[in-house]
């Protein structure tokens, strides 16, 4: 009786490994983004990066953080811009 290892199973770890590994290189780009970004916006940083750094959910929610700070600047614009109209009237 001859005993053959098969190694098939690893190679198809090692694959899937090298799949997941440009994904969580995108992710951790992303969390350092976010970390700055929170940090300067005076938000709790470390909780929307451990949600970053979660794997295939991290996009997005680094996306919903993204579109938070868009509508936060958009509401701080229109603050300034309707400041700036009632001191153009007066």
């Amino acid at each position: 009786m001859e005993t053959s290892i098969t190694t098939s199973g690893a190679t198809d770890n090692a694959k899937l490994l090298m799949q997941i590994v440009p994904l969580e290189l995108i992710s951790v780009a992303l969390a350092l983004v976010v970390f700055l970004t929170a940090r300067k916006r005076g938000l709790f940083p470390w909780g929307w990066v451990v949600l970053t750094l979660t794997p295939f959910t991290g996009m997005v929610v680094a996306a919903i953080f993204f579109l938070f700070t868009f509508f936060s600047t958009l509401d701080r614009l229109n603050a300034l811009e309707a400041r700036l109209g009632q001191a153009a009237e007066a």
